[in-house]
């Protein structure tokens, strides 16, 4: 069992070193030309960034700031999660700089309903 964890490992570290698994992370420096970073902070985690009608994550952590590399110019932001309301706002990215937003999504209204007598749950006849 050692054996094939260790053999795992070599050659997950072969692979690596080939640069045939490169990951690549941007920090603050690293941004591309045209583009700015948004930085999220959500009080509701597992929401999903939508940008312009496209996917662009999902926050991953409530009340802590996450970064978005996103094109300069205006944009149609949104954020969705089932049990809140959709949040939608235009935001305007400025390139090169850090574009902060807060938001806090408010929860949808929980109703209780009452089932007529007789009806709840299945009943044979």
């Amino acid at each position: 069992m050692y054996r094939r964890i260790a053999l795992a490992m070599l050659v997950a570290v072969v692979a690596a070193g080939c640069g045939m698994f490169t990951q690549t992370r941007a920090t603050m420096g690293e941004v591309p030309e045209g583009s700015g970073w948004l930085e999220l902070t959500v009080n509701v985690k597992n929401a999903k960034v939508i940008v312009d009608g496209a996917l662009r994550g999902m926050i991953r952590k409530a009340d802590s700031p996450q970064l978005f590399v996103i094109p300069a110019g205006a944009h149609d932001l949104a954020l969705e999660k089932f049990g809140y309301k959709r949040y939608a706002e235009k935001i305007a990215v400025e390139a090169g700089a850090v574009n902060t937003l807060v938001i806090d999504m408010e929860r949808l209204p929980t109703e209780v309903v009452e089932l007529p007598e007789g009806k709840a749950g299945s009943s044979a006849e």
